[in-house]
């Protein structure tokens, strides 16, 4: 699609837009082929020209569930900013544009970069025919969307026996996990304890009984020479 820049009017008016475009699919091997549909609304000025709005995007598309064909419609903000080269650098320094931006100042300017752009970013990531979809039976695969199948669901899933059961509350198979790690001054703190010894007992100096350093003796009452309590025999 082309913008005359030369034949534009100036102030604000309305641009039709009626365009077919390539977007590339997730897979990479098939292309979408959408078409975008609607009016934008264009702001001429002398220094810029701002094309917005939001485009209606049709085209069609695989569900992601049931792997049917469908129709698929989005919506498609637009945001385009046209820069005249001679005010260039003097926007560059004062103005920050959150848009695609393009910097020409007179004929045609090519917008299929720029819808294609916008069509892609506003394409939904996950593609569903309907928010009803049942999608595929993942035993045999039948469209559950057409038909019903025989296959009974697995009771539990394998992948989560590690978890704690509903039922008894207890784990199935898990392991011990830390809850956080261990820093190397605390794990040192605790492996300082192994490495102590009893303290040899000290002997009275009054009674010769063993007993413990800068302490009554219990045997006699002595706290060195002086006896200081009256022990009851």
């Amino acid at each position: 699609m082309k913008l005359n820049l030369d034949i534009l009017p100036s102030g604000r008016t309305e641009l039709e837009v009626e365009q077919s475009i390539i977007v590339p699919a997730d897979n990479g091997e098939e292309s979408l082929n959408e078409c975008l549909a609607g009016v934008l609304t264009v702001d001429n000025t002398d220094r810029h020209v701002i094309l917005s709005g939001d485009l209606e995007a049709r085209g069609e598309s695989i569900c992601d569930r049931c792997l049917e064909r469908f129709e698929l419609v989005f919506s498609v903000p637009v945001d385009i900013t046209i820069v005249r080269d001679r005010y260039r650098h003097e926007i560059e320094e004062t103005d920050e544009f959150d848009s695609w931006v393009l910097h020409q100042a007179q004929g045609e300017v090519d917008l299929d970069d720029p819808l294609r752009e916008a069509a892609v970013l506003a394409q939904p990531q996950k593609m569903i025919c309907n928010k009803d979809c049942r999608g595929l039976c993942p035993s045999c695969g039948v469209n559950l969307n057409r038909e019903s199948c025989d296959c009974t669901a697995e009771d539990h899933d394998p992948r989560w026996d590690g978890l704690p059961d509903r039922s008894t509350g207890k784990a199935r198979n898990i392991m011990a996990v830390p809850k956080k790690k261990t820093s190397h001054a605390r794990k040192g703190k605790r492996r300082a304890n192994w490495n102590l010894t009893t303290p040899d007992p000290a002997k009275c100096p009054n009674c010769g009984a063993a007993c413990r350093s800068h302490r009554v003796c219990r045997q006699c009452g002595h706290y060195g020479k002086r006896e200081v309590m009256v022990v009851e025999s």
